[in-house]
């Protein structure tokens, strides 16, 4: 999972480019280093993320992170042509593309990672950005192409124009979002209120019968919607925030790692270097000093 706040968004784009497929043509399985936007100009094919299939028609929009597996096939009769933006959420804007690869056998694991990305503290104007949704009667179709233009040019103008193409671009599809969830059907306005609860709940211990309680569902009935929607599970979708949250306190106070697995109600330190770690790759200590020195 990758958070973060609107004041740090200081976003790269380290490629852009504009794809017309050939019937049936196919790239992946694979997954890059770097996050991705796909928008489909016109055609239709397929798009799989991880374990999650989906039909690629004009206007829709697909985003994924780094280690995150996928595949896109364009149809046979009608091949969509697609614009690619890969981006770095910071960093300046020297940033090199880190290219593709093709080895996703490596990266399937019995807990693979979670495909989220939020921008945006809790609240009003978090965003949540969709793994897959139709923008088709957005403004953000000339925003990208402008994106593969400059980056044709090569220039650090260019640099400069395709960074705030790229937060607007963030801003059209946050204020589209917010219009999309007015007309929800009411099952999916559930989910996504258990999902933001289960954010506001992160330094708790998870406890089942929230699902029930929140919803007048049963547990198990709404954990599979939830995967469905969401390709994890509430419990799982619970960690990641609490991972989150850890990594908010260590990077912005002098809390002690001890206090901050006790304030995160994790059953010892050890369970939680544990499990920061595995979700991570750093251990808390040194994500607070890696943290910092960014």
């Amino acid at each position: 999972m990758h958070r973060i706040d609107w004041y740090d968004f200081n976003p790269v784009v380290s490629y852009a480019n504009y794809l017309k497929c050939l019937p049936g043509y196919q790239f992946g399985p694979r997954f890059i280093h770097s996050h991705q936007f796909i928008y489909v100009v016109r055609g239709a094919g397929t798009a799989i993320i991880q374990d999650r299939h989906y039909t690629a028609t004009e206007g829709d929009l697909f985003y994924y992170g780094p280690n995150i597996v996928h595949c896109f096939r364009a149809n046979d009769e009608h091949p969509f042509e697609l614009i690619g933006v890969h981006f770095e959420l910071t960093g300046d804007l020297h940033t090199s593309f880190a290219g593709a690869t093709e080895e996703p056998e490596a990266m399937l694991s019995v807990n693979p990672p979670a495909n989220l990305l939020t921008v945006g503290e809790r609240g009003p104007e978090e965003l949540r950005v969709p793994e897959s949704i139709s923008m088709r009667d957005s403004a953000i179709q000339p925003l990208l192409l402008q994106m593969v233009s400059h980056f044709k040019s090569a220039s650090g103008l260019a640099a400069v124009m395709n960074r705030s193409l790229l937060v607007e671009l963030f801003y059209l599809l946050s204020k589209h979002i917010q219009k999309v969830e007015q007309h929800y059907s009411p099952q999916l306005k559930i989910l996504y209120t258990v999902a933001k609860r289960l954010s506001q709940s992160a330094a708790l211990r998870y406890d089942r019968s929230w699902i029930s309680e929140w919803t007048g569902y049963h547990e198990d009935y709404l954990s599979k919607n939830f995967k469905t929607q969401f390709g994890i599970s509430p419990h799982h979708y619970h960690m990641l925030q609490k991972i989150d949250h850890a990594k908010e306190l260590l990077s912005h106070t002098e809390q002690p790692i001890t206090q901050i697995a006790e304030e995160l109600h994790f059953n010892s330190v050890h369970y939680f270097c544990r499990v920061f770690k595995k979700q991570t790759a750093f251990s808390p200590q040194q994500f607070r000093l890696v943290s910092r020195m960014l």
